[in-house]
């Protein structure tokens, strides 16, 4: 009965992700990750290398686009994860010592439907829900952090199988340190059982075995070094070349700057962990939840303090972290708090059985208020994007950009693996300052970064300084890095056509400084003289894009339009200054389709 359930919280789960799926790239990492999966390359710090190879695995089984498959990847893995809750869930629930009142009898039956609540619950929470719909290394994280849990509770209630579930949590813990390094928030749980379940003598045997097994889960970080030395399509911190650039990679090192770095990261953060409870947990489920709180803390001390561990330490260093998908963070706090609701629940149908279906409501709330927001099927808003920026370009061009959540990490997807538009060269700007993509400007780009090997050493040199915690100067990196940049157009503008986007002229307006701007589509061609637009606005289809952006109201959509509103508004403007009003008609025609 326990796996009927199980996989009907598995199904159920699955066919809304399914219907809700993105059809393709998605914003922000998903392009580069989906090509770091179907090519076996290595991904944006920290490198999560389990990632890399299940998806590698999953994306060539399939018969649609890597991308798709990806996504589908996500669905899958979400939805197993929902499993696990329930199976965490029916754990808890039917091992639980609460107190009950004479006359009630709770059947084993009851457990499993309360289970599958929260679990489905859980599914069509909306943090959980969004993990599911596109590629993203969260959802597989999700499978650790349920299935850890999962094994957690299981060794803490059963009497002869502890040690060995506690070892399987330990090498569940290291898989999850080898997908995302947020898996440290699950170790107080591990702990905890652990020395509530063995006594002095046993407890540090046991507890070396439990380590041993985490190391062996890390240990899938030396694909990291082994791979980069073979120099994949892609190859981010070329880690085999030193310790330090492998280290420098694997904890992230570059993201510290967003931790602790801003006092008003942690009000806004902690405003908006509490703003999205409700789309979780329901408003029942938040009374519930309080309510599990008192009764665990009452009745069920270990499991408290598992549990409320987990959600503290996900809270605290989740809170201090300044970076705009925080909420991907939050998912672990969310998943104790569906337990500890869980408890609650249990407490009350003991004293009234029949309010068991109440909890039905749950899952039901969240799918029907989450639907919309979830809802990917639709939306083109990142590919359509990409579409018209490299529409924009003419043949074998170069763009100049930093736009990587928009559309640069989806180009990279299109380009390296689906073969499209392999005639123009992306600079991302802001990579540049890496030392490992300056080899991988060599390596894609030759016949740009060859002519200017001089301004490029001289950049290279002082940007390994700064990477290697050396004394450096700040203004002379940055006085090299334009000379470069500045190389590369002057070297290539009289025979390739160059490009960059409007985040360029206004961060580093010293790039392309003298050289006229001209729009062109979504991009700004660099010209040496005043010259007529050569794009054609009347063919620009924009309609699935403006419906794309207008689908959500969130901040990635609302500035994808306001990014496609301030290029052709640019256009209109230079349209109206070189006295061409049709044309400049045409372009007003394409603003009016985002306000529709």
């Amino acid at each position: 009965m326990k796996k009927i359930f199980a996989a009907l919280t598995f199904i159920l789960s699955f066919v809304v992700y399914l219907i809700t799926l993105a059809p393709d790239v998605y914003f922000t990492d998903s392009g580069e990750l989906a090509s770091v999966a179907s090519s076996l390359g290595i991904a944006h710090p920290t490198g999560y290398p389990l990632f890399t190879l299940v998806g590698h695995l999953w994306s060539g089984l399939l018969p649609w686009s890597p991308v798709y498959n990806l996504n589908l990847m996500a669905a899958v893995a979400t939805a197993i994860s929902a499993c696990f809750i329930f199976f965490a869930s029916y754990e808890l629930v039917s091992n639980l010592s609460l107190k009950k009142k004479v006359g009630q009898l709770v059947t084993d039956l009851d457990d499993l439907l309360l289970s599958l609540f929260v679990s489905l619950g859980y599914s069509f929470a909306l943090t959980t829900w969004k993990q599911a719909t596109s590629v993203e290394v969260y959802s597989l994280q999700l499978v650790i952090i349920s299935l850890y849990l999962y094994l957690v509770i299981k060794a803490y209630f059963t009497k002869e199988d502890s040690a060995r579930l506690l070892i399987a949590a330990g090498f569940t813990l290291g898989l999850g340190f080898a997908n995302h390094l947020t898996s440290f928030m699950l170790i107080p749980a591990g702990l905890i059982v652990l020395f509530a379940k063995t006594n002095k003598r046993d407890r540090w045997k046991l507890l070396g075995f439990v380590v041993g097994a985490t190391l062996v889960g890390i240990l899938l970080y030396l694909y990291l070094p082994v791979r980069s030395s073979q120099s994949p399509e892609f190859n981010w911190g070329a880690v085999h070349r030193s310790f330090d650039k492998f280290w420098y990679h694997v904890t992230g090192a570059q993201y510290q700057v967003w931790m602790f770095s801003d006092g008003n990261a942690w009000k806004e953060n902690f405003k908006l962990f509490f703003s999205l409870i409700p789309s979780q947990l329901t408003w029942i489920g938040v009374l519930f939840l309080v309510y599990g709180l008192y009764v665990s803390f009452k009745q069920s001390r270990t499991m408290f303090y598992v549990l409320i561990s987990t959600l503290l330490l996900c809270v605290f260093y989740s809170l201090n972290y300044s970076i705009h998908d925080i909420d991907s963070y939050f998912v672990t706090a969310y998943v104790a708090m569906f337990l500890f609701l869980l408890i609650g629940a249990k407490q009350l149908i003991l004293k009234q059985k029949n309010l068991i279906y109440l909890f039905a409501f749950v899952p039901l709330f969240n799918l029907y208020s989450n639907y919309t927001e979830s809802d990917l099927s639709t939306d083109y808003s990142v590919s359509e994007y990409e579409r018209l920026v490299t529409e924009s370009a003419e043949e074998n061009a170069i763009i100049i950009s930093a736009q990587w959540d928009f559309w640069v990490s989806a180009r990279w997807y299109k380009d390296k693996i689906e073969e499209e538009r392999q005639d123009i060269a992306l600079i991302e700007k802001e990579l540049l300052r890496r030392t490992w993509y300056l080899g991988t400007m060599e390596q894609w780009y030759p016949e740009i970064s060859d002519k200017c090997d001089n301004k490029l050493e001289l950049f290279a040199g002082q940007l390994e300084k700064f990477e290697s915690n050396q004394a450096y100067d700040p203004r002379l990196i940055q006085e090299y890095f334009v000379e470069m940049l500045n190389c590369f157009i002057e070297t290539n503008i009289d025979h390739r056509p160059v490009y960059v986007t409007f985040d360029i002229l206004q961060t580093d307006p010293d790039i392309g400084k003298g050289y006229v701007k001209i729009p062109e589509g979504f991009l700004i061609r660099l010209s040496r003289q005043p010259e007529p637009m050569r794009f054609d606005y009347a063919n620009m289809d924009v309609i699935k894009l403006a419906q794309s952006a207008n689908s959500k109201d969130d901040e990635l959509h609302r500035m994808t339009k306001n990014l496609a509103l301030v290029n052709l508004k640019a256009a209109s403007n230079y349209a109206e200054y070189s006295g061409k009003m049709a044309l400049k008609a045409a372009i007003e025609q394409k603003i009016i389709e985002f306000a529709k």
